[in-house]
């Protein structure tokens, strides 16, 4: 009978041990599932348009210290202007834009642009010669309705005219060093006078960068458009934010119920056969039990 018992106690645990194994598995799985739904009820799908420009041209002219006025004036000017154009009329009003700074010798050198719950919008640079700059802006309005408008111009003339001195001082100093090194038969010397011929020729480097900076956009206007479509009629749910709260939480209460049911269905489908089997081998085993102690 002793021995009886204890096979029941060796079977019965090792039906506990294959139903806790079985349900471990079932929960790591059921995890698994759980963590794809969860992901793909978080999706969230996003249109956007980042379309960048490189620069078409960048020697626009030869490298000159000639003024770009008669006067001798050096002015950098740079216009920034907001366009709103009819919904679909975007990238029309995009190419005709191009076009027209074409016709004024101009050039798109940056465009940024992307999508918006269904509203195109995008940022674009021109480089206009700036006798055209007044002329360009002027036909702006036949692209579409002109919301905003600015002008700045920077007089840097006399920055550019000190820089072309100072330039001319350091020139002579370089030529006059150059013929010392000549001459020099000492080491030392011949370092010293190196070194400081480095540091002219830097000097010299940086203030050319900075007057051909000066020219460059003297002789070409730097002109931002901001390119916009018109909003179209939002629909009442979209515009009250209490309705439009209302209904993200029935969109969300209906798609949790849905997932919760999916993963249910998937529970039972991983944790039913586990039963099943614990419940037959249950059987099959009391039955071997019973007709072991009959014979016995």
């Amino acid at each position: 009978m002793k021995k009886i018992l204890n096979k029941k106690i060796l079977i019965i645990t090792t039906i506990v041990l294959i139903i806790i194994v079985g349900l471990i598995l079932s929960s790591f799985l059921l995890s698994k599932v759980a963590t794809i739904f969860m992901s793909m009820r978080n999706l969230n799908l996003t249109k956007e348009y980042n379309k960048s420009f490189t620069e078409l041209q960048q020697n626009f002219f030869e490298k000159t210290s000639t003024p770009s006025y008669e006067s001798g004036l050096k002015l950098i000017k740079r216009g920034n202007a907001n366009i709103e154009v009819e919904k679909d009329k975007f990238y029309e009003t995009l190419n005709k834009l191009i076009t027209l700074a074409s016709q004024f010798n101009g050039n798109l050198i940056n465009s940024q642009i992307y999508e918006e719950d269904g509203k195109n919008s995008g940022y674009l640079t021109f480089m206009i010669p700036s006798k055209n700059f007044d002329n360009f802006l002027n036909r702006l309005n036949e692209l579409g309705k002109v919301k905003n408008l600015s002008i700045s111009t920077e007089d840097v003339s006399e920055e550019y005219f000190d820089l072309e001195g100072r330039l001319k001082i350091l020139e002579s100093q370089r030529t006059l060093l150059l013929s010392w090194l000549e001459k020099a038969k000492d080491i030392k010397d011949l370092l010293s006078i190196r070194s400081e011929l480095q540091n002219i020729e830097t000097e010299i480097e940086k203030i050319k960068g900075r007057m051909n900076y000066i020219n460059y956009h003297s002789e070409y206007s730097e002109i931002s458009v901001l390119l916009t479509e018109k909003s179209i009629g939002v629909p009442l749910w979209e515009k009250s934010e209490i309705l439009k709260r209302i209904l993200d939480g029935l969109t969300f209460a209906i798609k949790s119920i849905i997932n919760s049911l999916l993963i249910l269905i998937i529970f039972l489908a991983i944790i039913v056969p586990w039963v099943l089997f614990g419940y037959l081998l249950y059987f099959i085993i009391k039955k071997y039990i019973v007709k072991s102690t009959k014979n016995s």
